[in-house]
């Protein structure tokens, strides 16, 4: 599976940085080391997404290792592999989705305040290493979705200027993205059950009795397992859509996204 860009773009550019009197280092934002920290847990989790999506086009045998037995058939072990590595290319494709709310957040929200209202730092304060973790763990559990109630994204869109559009980026892919199949599924997996897979039908367990009814002139089939109540959805029709969400809208908007925000902050250079 090739894809069409190339993660290791999203990262941390390398520079060199020569260090005298006249170019002094000082101590370097929070929010700048807040948006790097995001900006690397995004792409190692964007890479891990593209891995198991990757390895569904494999052979299951060279993960697994060993051959089907003899008399059963290798489709229904080719399938149930590929089964859960679309599954977990999929929460981690939305884990992707989510980090960048996240990152968001903790870089550009300027002013941070406790529960009791006193203010915690501003992004020009110098913290220790221990306190800057601290108050990035207490940033991270305030992190809401685009359209929840009170969310700071049009605030800060307003605020600063320059984040509106890092605001709208974010609203519109996320107003595209949250009734999308890829996230339903997600949701369904997370929150409410496993869903059936149409190449792996023959091999579920055959209900032990079939019955019906009849009624408008008509026959109806009634439940008696498991499998018939099932949400159906097909392994590979999954796999294209994940693809295509990768190549076409998830990479153009962390892209952007990074982009953006990196240029309202500037992060120091020796921030890695």
């Amino acid at each position: 599976m090739m894809f069409k860009n190339d993660i290791t773009e999203l990262d941390i550019k390398k520079a060199c940085l020569f260090i005298d009197k006249s170019n002094p280092v000082t101590p370097p934002p929070v929010s700048h080391v807040f948006f790097q920290a995001k900006r690397i847990d995004i792409c190692e989790q964007y890479n891990v997404a593209r891995n198991f999506l990757y390895e569904t086009e494999l052979c299951y045998s060279k993960v697994w290792g060993g051959k089907a037995e003899k008399g059963k058939d290798d489709n229904n072990l080719q399938c149930t592999f590929m089964s859960m590595r679309l599954e977990a290319a999929l929460m981690f494709y939305n884990i992707v989705v989510d980090l960048s709310w996240v990152l968001f957040c903790v870089a550009c929200e300027y002013v941070h305040y406790s529960k009791e209202g006193k203010l915690l730092a501003r992004p020009d304060d110098i913290l220790t290493t221990t306190e800057t973790s601290d108050l990035l763990r207490t940033i991270e559990a305030l992190v809401v979705s685009p359209n929840t109630k009170g969310a700071p994204y049009d605030y800060l869109g307003n605020t600063y200027p320059k984040l509106s559009i890092v605001t709208s980026l974010m609203k519109d892919f996320w107003n595209g993205f949250q009734s999308s199949d890829i996230r339903e599924l997600y949701n369904f997996l997370k929150h409410r059950g496993k869903p059936r897979y149409t190449e792996l039908k023959k091999y579920d367990h055959r209900p032990l009795i079939k019955m019906s009814i009849i009624y408008d002139n008509k026959r109806h089939e009634i439940p008696t397992s498991s499998s018939d109540v099932k949400m159906e959805i097909s392994i590979k029709e999954y796999v294209k859509k994940l693809k295509v969400f990768d190549d076409e809208l998830l990479y153009p908007y962390i892209k952007n996204l990074l982009g953006n925000i990196e240029e309202v902050l500037r992060p120091a250079p020796y921030v890695t």
